[in-house]
């Protein structure tokens, strides 16, 4: 039984290291689109309504990623765990 435990713990650590990569890397993204759209919003001089409108398209996008990593993560969660799960 207890290495039963240990097997969930290593799993459980390697499912965080793999969970704090992605926040980083997520992170990361984030820092360059935001300079990226700074510089092409400079660069087009785009009025107010198109900044508005390009700002709620990266909102729905990041809803969408997020859904997709949560759901990936629940799926690997059901995944790791043998016999019915439901």
């Amino acid at each position: 039984m207890g290495n039963d435990d240990e097997d969930y713990d290593d799993k459980l650590s390697k499912l965080l290291k793999i969970f704090r990569f992605f926040k980083a890397l997520r992170l990361l993204r984030v820092a360059k689109f935001k300079m990226i759209f700074n510089k092409m919003a400079e660069y087009l001089r785009l009025r107010d309504g198109v900044i508005g409108l390009l700002g709620f398209f990266k909102l729905m996008m990041i809803v969408i990623l997020l859904a997709h990593w949560i759901a990936c993560l629940w799926n690997l969660l059901g995944n790791s765990i043998e016999g019915p799960n439901w």
